[in-house]
């Protein structure tokens, strides 16, 4: 009845309270339909009073106590005897691993009536050894994925709960019904929060393989379930700056894998790895991974929004790092990575964007070499994009053909021959082409053979592009520049006049001396 007041509802709970019911209401075994399809509710919630909310409270656990005992004698009568009667002999005195087995038949068989059962999961999971504890957690997730948790939805709490609707159900059976399975679901939302930390406290256990199987379970959780969804993927992210690199790497792969199955977390995700990257006293190495993990996201043409935030962090932790003198450091590459990646989607002006600029061009000059081919190909994504390349650029770019480590940073070589194509491809002034293909053929001299293969395979391509190029590789330049040719040495003839046909003077000819040391140099013609 949304229409009546609060104090109408809290009578007619108190009413609905003081009824006793001791027959069976759940009786969900008897179908193959889940537990959380009746328990489903739409409506928004109707605040109580505190003093209601703990009323309910009792009156919920009465109910499934009765509710459990009337379950026990419905399924001793079908089941027979002699099956309830090994059940307890084996949850009594039978092995770890039996004992485990009957509670989760037990659990998957009825979980509304499995409340105690759940229980004795998780303490048997929290009071073993470990070995025993992995194995137990492993049954106690596959339990919480394919038989506690709903599909699509969160569990609800009994303060979210619509309790107006309640009261406006006919029959007190109903009503006693309903608010079994609401309290059920606000018992099983509190143990599914223990599990939860129980998760992390495994994740920091000191033996790589037990972390790595908590992160494992963390991420199946999150990819299947909505319940806790925010405090699994806090932990998940927290796990970036583990000390064990392959729990950080396999934290990095699950991160990713999470968001290609559900796109629309993008933005959640990247903003609980930048809190992470802004915390206090955190190390490089997990800024590090925190780094790689946002340069991989596969953006879209509707993610500008994202695309800009990332570009601003990315430029933000690089001004410190080039402030730091930095330039070696493997995260500079990874956010030149990130920044290449974002900005085609950006579609918003990045206030002080010059500034960080004229810091990207001094790192192509100063920085190794990886750190300025990168710069360099950020640089030519930029202008391009803003139809302003300068000439600037094509001075980096030109005196970068010459850097001497670039012969022996063969990993490197492939990017810078990308970046120089790309350049040579749009620059529209021929002249300047003109002077890089001539840097480039002089290269070529002093490099490695699968360098100057690349290098002849992108002119070829350059003159593919631009026939009118071919006209200069033909023929020789114009005498603009300067030309230097030999020296032609003309004798005179019998006239005195100078000849032109006369071979040039060897040394030691047109000597009169016989001896042919030149004398006093009066022979010579």
């Amino acid at each position: 009845v949304p229409s009546e007041d609060s104090d109408v509802v809290t009578r007619r709970l108190r009413a609905l309270l003081a009824q006793k019911y001791d027959k069976l209401l759940a009786a969900d075994f008897d179908t193959d339909e889940a537990w959380f399809v009746k328990s489903a509710s739409s409506e928004p919630a109707f605040p109580v009073s505190a003093e209601v909310l703990t009323h309910l409270q009792e009156v919920g656990a009465d109910l499934m106590k009765t509710e459990e005992e009337l379950y026990l004698h419905v399924r001793e009568k079908r089941k027979g005897r002699s099956d309830i009667k090994w059940l307890k002999n084996v949850l009594g005195s039978g092995t770890h691993s039996d004992k485990m087995a009957a509670l989760t038949l037990l659990i998957q068989e009825s979980p509304l009536h499995s409340l105690s059962h759940i229980d004795k999961l998780v303490v048997m999971a929290a009071k073993g050894k470990k070995r025993g504890n992995v194995s137990i957690v492993d049954t106690l997730k596959e339990l919480w994925i394919n038989s506690l948790l709903p599909e699509e939805r969160k569990l609800k709490s009994l303060k979210q709960r619509p309790w107006n609707c309640l009261v406006g159900l006919k029959g007190s059976c109903s009503q006693h019904e309903t608010l079994l399975r609401w309290w059920f679901e606000d018992q099983l939302k509190t143990k599914y929060a223990l599990f939860v930390g129980m998760l992390k406290a495994l994740s920091h256990d000191p033996v790589a393989d037990i972390k790595l199987k908590a992160v494992g379970h963390m991420f199946d959780l999150l990819y299947r379930k909505p319940e806790q969804e925010q405090a699994l993927l806090s932990q998940l992210v927290n796990k970036l700056g583990d000390t064990n690199r392959k729990v950080a790497s396999m934290a990095t792969v699950f991160l990713l894998k999470l968001l290609n199955h559900h796109v629309n977390m993008k933005g959640v995700v990247s903003r609980e790895i930048e809190l992470m990257l802004h915390r206090p006293n955190i190390s490089q190495k997990a800024q590090y991974y925190g780094i790689c993990c946002l340069n991989q996201f596969v953006l879209e043409k509707d993610d500008s929004a994202l695309a800009t935030k990332l570009i601003k962090l990315y430029l933000l932790f690089f001004k410190v790092f080039v402030g730091r003198k930095d330039l070696d450091s493997k995260i500079i590459a990874a956010l030149l990575t990130g920044v290449n990646r974002a900005f085609p989607f950006s579609k918003e002006e990045i206030e002080g964007f010059e500034e960080h600029l004229r810091v990207l061009f001094r790192v192509v000059h100063v920085g190794p070499t990886a750190t300025g081919i990168r710069s360099l190909a950020l640089l030519h994504q930029i202008m391009e994009s803003r139809q302003s390349v300068s000439g600037r650029y094509y001075q980096a770019l030109y005196s970068k053909l010459l850097d001497p480590s670039l012969r022996h940073n063969v990993h490197q070589q492939a990017m810078f021959l990308s970046v120089l194509f790309k350049s040579l491809k749009s620059d529209p002034v021929i002249s300047r082409v003109k002077a890089l293909m001539k840097r480039i053929l002089q290269i070529c001299c002093c490099h490695s053979p699968n360098f100057v293969a690349g290098c002849l395979i992108l002119l070829s391509e350059v003159l593919r592009l631009k026939p009118v190029l071919w006209s200069y590789v033909l023929h020789s330049e114009s005498s603009d520049e300067e030309h230097f040719s030999d020296v032609v040495v003309m004798e005179p003839d019998d006239r005195g006049s100078l000849s032109h046909n006369d071979p040039p003077i060897k040394d030691g000819e047109g000597c009169d001396d016989e001896d042919g040391d030149g004398g006093d140099g009066d022979g010579v013609r």
